[in-house]
């Protein structure tokens, strides 16, 4: 059997390191984005793409340069444009957006293998959603065994987005993200090979996923009123007020 091998050819092999698309989090391999419908997981992948699109760093980590091949099943083109503009602070590099309806049922993976044969820069995918791949297609199962082949195979990043929790079993790395407020976020990574990591996120005006630090304050809630006075002296609030917002929002603080 061809897949058996020994301790003696494991120390005498010399084997590929895997690298990084975003350092300390995600590595080449497959990975799944997961979280609730509608929570932001097309924004958060986005964001990504435009900054590993240039190498910028993303969440305060180093991204690693590469031109992204963006499979968009979920959101017009026009929406996508939309979200573009408005993260556009910075330069943008080149992203790949295939938008052929036609590819969720045939041919899925030979499409794939065929642009990156053709655009050699590209060494990270975006598949936006799985969820539309798998309900036009027999097996789920058997796309992506293809789809951790090829990602092995080229030594590249592939980034499944998806609510669908049952394929996380094929995963090298899983982002979990979670919606706390109305743009407060968390993110939990779990993966082979590095450190579980949770970070808090913020999602700003212009659509872009930014780190927020967690404070904490030590004192009365008089002692707090006067501090938050100082910073708006026209803040209109009671301390029996302030305390009883604190206190419901007790499980996110």
């Amino acid at each position: 059997m061809n897949n058996i091998i020994t301790t003696e050819k494991i120390f005498s092999s010399e084997f590929e390191s895997r690298r990084w698309i975003i350092n300390k989090i995600l590595p080449t391999g497959l990975s799944l984005l997961i979280g609730k419908e509608k929570i932001g997981k097309s924004i958060f992948a986005l964001y990504l793409s435009v900054r590993k699109s240039v190498g910028f760093d993303f969440l305060e980590l180093n991204t690693v340069y590469g031109e992204v091949l963006y499979v968009n099943f979920n959101d017009s083109i026009g929406l996508v444009q939309k979200r573009l503009k408005k993260m556009f602070d910075i330069k943008i590099g080149i992203i790949h957006f295939l938008t052929d309806s036609n590819l969720i049922y045939e041919n899925f993976i030979t499409t794939i293998s065929k642009i990156l044969l053709e655009n050699r820069n590209i060494n990270f995918i975006v598949i936006d959603s799985f969820d539309k791949v798998i309900k036009c297609n027999k097996s789920k199962y058997e796309i992506l065994h293809n789809l951790k082949i090829l990602s092995d195979v080229k030594n590249i990043g592939i980034f499944v987005i998806s609510n669908d929790n049952s394929i996380s079993c094929f995963m090298d790395t899983i982002f979990y993200l979670s919606k706390n407020t109305v743009d407060l976020y968390s993110l939990k990574v779990i993966g082979k090979d590095i450190q579980t990591t949770s970070i808090n996120l913020k999602l700003d005006e212009n659509l872009r996923f930014i780190k927020n630090e967690n404070k904490s304050w030590k004192g009365t809630f008089t002692d707090l009123l006067n501090e938050l006075l100082k910073i708006n002296n026209n803040l209109k609030t009671k301390v029996n007020t302030l305390t009883r917002k604190l206190n419901s929002y007790k499980s996110i603080l």
